[in-house]
């Protein structure tokens, strides 16, 4: 099993993945209340450099028709999940255990789909042959494994290093959310199929085991919605954008008064909104 490493030292890397490569920014804490905080490094197939007006329009256009597209998927998804409310109903209805049972179960997975419409939005795209958003879960992968690296091995790593790392991350904020409603989704399914006493002690071991799992990081893995398998040609862009982005880190960083714990703890992931970036 491939390596996950949490953040050591004081240098926090921020990442956002994209069509064409990686945006990596990098911030180094000081002390409690002054950090240093990089320029953005764009990393693609062109090579490195600053994040500029220009590609900051050209992100976001991008960004908003992979949002358009997600839109309607979710909005697709809420149809469905209000035409299966019959189901639902039936369910309750019928005297057929096995029927409920499976009615019960349609309806759950209709509903946890739409609840969980940002991922599985992503990963339907990526099913039906859309290469944006393949390449994007495979820049995604890349990003995960050169933090993990980095965090590691306190430095930038090789290629040959970089490939012995999780393209998955524990540190996946946005998908922490998410995970919890895989869990109820996995947990209610389950249950569907019994009845009685084990239905309700099933719904609560499970519960329970989900909880623990999600507290301790370690529903990681549902991260194969939005993350892909990477090649080298993904690891060497995104090794490129963590050096320069270290590199720029030192040279040309911004030093800044904050309160650094609240800012740390407003920074989330997300794969497309540059304001709330993957730490």
């Amino acid at each position: 099993m491939k390596k996950i490493a949490k953040q050591k030292g004081d240098i926090s890397i921020y990442g956002s993945s994209h069509r064409d490569g990686i945006t990596f920014s990098a911030v180094q804490r000081l002390d409690d209340v002054i950090q240093l905080t990089g320029p953005k490094i764009r990393s693609t197939e062109a090579g490195t450099r600053p994040l500029s007006n220009n590609d900051e329009k050209e992100l976001n256009y991008w960004r908003q028709k992979q949002e358009k597209k997600i839109k309607i998927f979710s909005n697709v998804m809420n149809v469905l999940s209000i035409m299966c409310l019959p189901v639902f109903f039936v369910a309750l209805c019928t005297k057929n255990e096995f029927m409920a049972c499976i009615s019960k179960w349609i309806f759950v997975i209709a509903t946890g789909i739409t609840l969980t419409s940002h991922s599985t939005g992503y990963f339907f795209f990526y099913i039906v042959g859309d290469k944006n958003m393949a390449s994007i879960r495979r820049f995604n992968g890349a990003k995960h494994a050169v933090i993990n690296a980095f965090y590691d091995l306190g430095r930038t790593p090789t290629l040959e290093e970089v490939r012995k790392y999780s393209r998955f991350s524990s540190e996946c904020d946005y998908l922490k959310e998410e995970a919890c409603w895989f869990g109820g989704i996995i947990i209610i399914s389950i249950a569907t199929f019994f009845s009685g006493k084990t239905y309700f002690i099933l719904l609560v071991v499970l519960t329970v085991i989900f909880r623990y799992l999600n507290k301790m990081d370690k529903l990681y893995f549902m991260e194969f919605l939005t993350v892909g398998i990477p090649t080298d040609y993904e690891y060497e862009i995104a090794i490129n954008g963590i050096k320069e982005a270290l590199s720029q880190l030192r040279e040309n960083g911004i030093s800044e008064i904050t309160n650094l714990p609240y800012v740390i703890s407003e920074i989330s992931f997300s794969y497309f909104d540059e304001e709330s970036e993957e730490r």
